[in-house]
């Protein structure tokens, strides 16, 4: 089977690597070509709806190229640019946001948009939550699963959010700061999984994958 990670995140692709070793399969990356917007006002459903988004754009990318590949080569044994019954695909998709008081926080465009947002997260509680979409054709319902956790914030002095701001470690990640990296000296405690608030809950995605594995 091959497994195909949607998503760029040095994180996700970290994590599924370790979840790889322990269930013994490989993977690969393609990123997906989506606006990432909803209409949702919830962070489980806006990351939900991402998740499934990032997953169905490489599920239509790679059925699209392969339709092509067989019409030039001429053996080409089902209708134009329409996936096959029995493709061995297995897609992932995941999406991760910051909710502070239900309002979401998603990924800042510049350091002055970072510091505002770190700002507001210093000395308060917010929720991170990830959400993981899984395609397996040829079923067409998708395999859903999220989950949340708890941060809280060191009260930061504004030199200190100045100074973290000047680096790039808050490029790319939802509510501005990495966990991984300098970010995790912003941060006085986790409730809940470090997973999750990397943007992969694999506690939840083992459950998923033996599933998937076994159909």
């Amino acid at each position: 089977m091959r497994v195909i990670l949607a998503s760029q995140s040095p994180r996700r692709k970290m994590l599924l690597s370790r979840l790889g070793r322990m269930l013994s399969f490989g993977f690969e990356v393609i990123a997906p070509a989506i606006v990432e917007e909803t209409k949702a006002k919830r962070a489980q459903a806006h990351t939900r709806i991402l998740a499934r988004k990032k997953a169905s754009a490489v599920y239509a990318h790679l059925y699209t190229h392969e339709s092509a590949l067989a019409d030039h080569s001429k053996s080409q044994k089902q209708e134009k640019n329409k996936p096959t019954q029995n493709a061995p695909y297995l897609i992932i998709g995941a999406d991760t946001v910051v909710s502070l008081k239900n309002e979401i926080l998603e990924k800042p465009q510049s350091p002055e948009d970072a510091y505002k947002m770190i700002c507001r997260l210093s000395g308060r509680k917010h929720e991170v939550v990830s959400s993981v979409c899984l395609l397996f054709p040829p079923h067409t319902k998708p395999l859903m699963v999220s989950d949340s956790a708890d941060v809280v914030f060191k009260k930061l002095s504004k030199d200190t959010v100045h100074r973290y701001c000047e680096w790039d470690d808050w490029k790319d990640y939802a509510g501005g700061y990495n966990i991984d990296s300098l970010g995790a000296c912003l941060i006085e405690r986790i409730e809940g999984h470090v997973a999750t608030v990397m943007g992969l809950p694999i506690h939840k995605l083992y459950d998923l994958l033996l599933r998937s594995f076994s159909q």
